[in-house]
């Protein structure tokens, strides 16, 4: 469906928050060109091991992204609710697999920044977009062979980092099933770490979802990200599981439980548009 046929509730709003958010897009873009060429060499300079470069990195990274929430919502682009408590957990976590569904292309800079600072894996369409400076120095690349992808994985998970995952990969599409790999629980059973699973809800995510226009934009109401921490997945439940079928019942797990909460939320939602899960 083009936006030529959706039913406008506000015209001039509408295209109104689309040039906001074509403004936003290219901050994002440029400020990623400056961390890379000038303030993460600064940085470098400054650690004495790769280790501690992509730690202060990331830290960085999350410091910018809080910024440029704070743009966002002042902006009225959109929208951020998180309960206190929830915020409190995300910033203490330590060790954990982080895992969330993935309906727009700012699920990222949202989470990292509430989590300080976590460990992420990152497609390689993605290192070779604009942000791929950024990516590349202090990211996991999931490009890398899989034995590897594990040891530094379990590496940063050993050392006290959090490790935020995508399982379906790509963003959630906006009709038909998403589809979710097990690459997470292979993970979190590798490193022997339990994984805790966050709903990103709210309204629907038009003109920040995969294949939308950059012109387009939420035609009803402002794009509203609800994020609320579910349960931990205890990876001692699944340890006597043989690897195939245990990756198979914890991605299941994750699935289900991203699916039951939004249900939840829409029972008890005042939104005129939802969320793709």
């Amino acid at each position: 469906m083009t936006d030529k046929i959706l039913k406008f509730a506000n015209f001039i709003r509408y295209h109104f928050y689309c040039l906001l958010k074509l403004i936003m897009i290219f901050i994002i873009g440029s400020g990623s060109v400056f961390l890379a060429v000038c303030i993460f060499p600064l940085i470098r300079i400054f650690s004495f091991s790769k280790d501690k470069f992509k730690s202060r990195g990331r830290r960085f990274i999350s410091a910018s992204f809080k910024g440029f929430v704070f743009l966002l919502k002042i902006s009225g682009i959109v929208k951020v609710k998180i309960s206190r408590e929830d915020k409190i957990k995300l910033k203490t976590l330590k060790s954990k697999i982080i895992v969330a569904n993935h309906p727009s292309i700012l699920d990222v800079v949202i989470l990292m920044s509430i989590i300080p600072g976590p460990d992420c894996i990152v497609g390689q369409q993605y290192a070779k977009t604009i942000l791929g400076g950024v990516i590349k120095q202090v990211f996991i690349l999931s490009s890398i062979n899989i034995e590897s992808l594990f040891e530094i994985c379990k590496k940063t998970i050993d050392s006290g980092n959090n490790i935020l995952i995508f399982p379906e990969g790509t963003r959630t599409p906006q009709i038909g099933n998403a589809h979710y790999k097990k690459g997470a629980a292979r993970i979190a059973s590798y490193c022997s770490t339990d994984i805790q699973v966050l709903l990103i809800s709210g309204t629907d995510k038009r003109g920040l979802q995969k294949h939308n226009p950059f012109w387009s934009y939420n035609t009803k109401e402002n794009l509203v990200y609800e994020i609320k921490v579910l349960e931990e997945i205890k990876i001692d439940d699944y340890k006597n599981l043989p690897s195939p079928a245990s990756a198979k019942r914890i991605t299941k797990k994750i699935v289900t439980m991203i699916q039951d909460a939004e249900n939840e939320n829409r029972r008890n939602s005042s939104f005129k548009t939802f969320n793709a899960v």
